[in-house]
This record gives structure tokens, sequence and C-alpha cells, in this order.
């Protein structure tokens, strides 16, 4: 692994005859072959991250980087931020680019890229993630082609090789066009479309894209009581579902199937201040989660956890 992006820069900065500092990360010693394979690449010869970025690709990226400097300590253990390794990515997983330059292939294998918004970068992307699944993997040509050098293309980042220091990203229009890629793509309140996956004792595992799963809890399956809930919630049929709450720290995306929810047209609630729908005088649906102990009142809930007192 060299720091440098094609034969010349390798030329002017590893001249025949010099003599350099490297680093082992693998060896083959088989009777077929016996290999060592070296990297001169500065964060590997430290041991260390990938090199702070001056100039960050996006505001998540500076955030998380940021956080990448906290004491595993000081974490809280069942969030996702209790995993550091994620916090040493230079872009975030998910994230969408624009504008990627293809600047070089690496035989069949697949595509090096440049990304617009930053020259610390680099993109890879194999050969089975530049069309989609029901295309013919394309032939790759530095010159000719849909992916030659040169040509520009929209991405989504799929994975970090933190050894490489390389995003690796998909060209795949139905990677990079999918709206709910992400846990933080879902919005409470949106309606969505999902595939049942799986009907449960407690309620139904909803597929919502082929990255995101999200669950409907029994009791929000209905307005009235199914006998027999299991013939309307078939494997792979295809549902009208309404984002109830978010949890990223959970990873968990709760939905409900009720029509009243479903096929509302009025304003949601999903938080105590205006800009979230709390407005006096608004006309919204909420559902009712108890009636207090002697009459003093019934507990409504809205949105993200969002309750109020009637």
């Amino acid at each position: 692994m060299l720091a440098a992006r094609d034969k010349t820069e390798i030329g002017e900065k590893y001249p025949l005859g010099s003599t350099i500092q490297v680093r082992v990360i693998y060896v083959s010693l088989t009777a077929a072959a016996k290999v060592i394979t070296v990297s001169v690449l500065p964060h590997v010869l430290a041991l260390s991250p990938r090199p702070g970025i001056t100039g960050y690709e996006t505001p998540a990226a500076a955030r998380l980087a940021l956080n990448s400097k906290m004491p595993r300590d000081s974490m809280d253990s069942d969030s996702d931020d209790a995993m550091p390794d994620k916090h040493l990515w230079p872009i975030p997983y998910g994230t969408a680019l624009d504008d990627c330059t293809v600047v070089g292939t690496v035989g069949s294998i697949g595509l090096a890229l440049r990304l617009s918004t930053s020259d610390t970068v680099t993109a890879f992307a194999l050969a089975s993630q530049l069309v989609n699944e029901d295309q013919p993997k394309p032939t790759l040509h530095k010159h000719s082609g849909q992916f030659h050098i040169g040509t520009r293309h929209r991405a989504r980042v799929i994975g970090y090789d933190a050894i490489d220091a390389i995003v690796r990203v998909s060209l795949r229009p139905s990677v990079v066009d999918e709206q709910l890629f992400t846990i933080g793509d879902a919005r409470p309140g949106a309606v969505v479309s999902g595939t049942v996956v799986k009907f449960k004792e407690n309620g139904v595992e909803v597929a919502l894209s082929p990255t995101l799963n999200g669950f409907v809890h029994k009791q929000d399956l209905s307005d009235i009581a199914l006998k027999h809930p299991e013939l309307h919630f078939a494997t792979g049929k295809k549902i009208s579902c309404r984002v109830l709450r978010v949890m990223p720290e959970q990873h968990s995306i709760l939905l409900t199937t009720r029509k009243s929810l479903v096929q509302s047209k009025l304003p949601v609630v999903t938080g105590y201040t205006e800009a979230e729908g709390a407005v006096a005088g608004v006309m919204t649906h909420a559902v009712v989660d108890r009636v207090l102990k002697g009459g003093d009142g019934v507990v409504v809930w809205f949105y993200q956890g969002v309750s109020a007192l009637v």
C-alpha cells in the first residue's frame, strides 16, 4: 500500500534505490507462493487511526471525528457511540455523494474515484457495485465504456477500509436512490411502504428497504382487535405503515398500521415545540394509552414518544 495515486506519483515518491520504512501487514509462506505484503501509509506505520482531516467532507464527518476522541468509558455502552470505529470513518456510512470522478481502474476488480468534496479521501467501488443486480456486470476499460477515467457518477458510502484509508462506495442506482438507507433517513410521522418479513407473537417485522427494517407491535396492527392477525400480515405482503418512533441508539424503528393513523391527513406531533407540531389549537390524531385512576384524566400518545394528559 503506497501513499500515491498513480505510477507517476509512485515513481516520484519512491525512486528506485531509495531506502524507506515499511510495516509488514501480511505474510504468506505457502508452498505455492511466499509473499510478504507491506505498507508505507503514515497511519499504518504509526499504528494509529487515519490522520485527522482538514476541511471535513461533511458536517456529520466533523462531528464523528470529534466524538471519536472521547474515551471509551465515557460512552454509553448501549448506544452506537460505544463502537468508536464508526467515528473513525472520514465520511459516515450511508452518505450520498453527488459527484465522484473515476481516476483509475483496477483490472476488472473495480474503480478508484475522487470525491468533489475532498482531496483527502479516496473512494473505491467494486465492479459488482456499479450497476443494479438485474443488469450484467460491466466490463471496465480505462478509456472507453460507461465507467472510463474521467466520467462522473453519484455514489453512496457503504464501507470503510481503515488500513487502506479507502472509503468503499456503491454506484448502483438502487442503492444511491434509496430513500430509507439508514435509520437516520426514517422520520417520525412519515408514511412508508414495507414488506412483511415475519409475523411474531408480539407483532410484525417489516422490511422498509433492503437495509432497514421496522417493527409493528401487536397493539398497533389495527384500530380494532383482529381474531387472526397472522392472516392479515402474511410474509411477503406489501403494507403501508406510519413511523411511530425512531430510536437510533437501539437501531429500532417502531411502526403502526392503524388505518386511522396511516390514512390521517391531520398534522403530526413529534415533539413538545411548535416546530415539532405542538401548536395550540391544532387538531391532530392521538392514541389513548391509559386512563388514570380515579378518573383524573386520560394519557394519550402522539409520535416519537410524545404524550399528553387529557
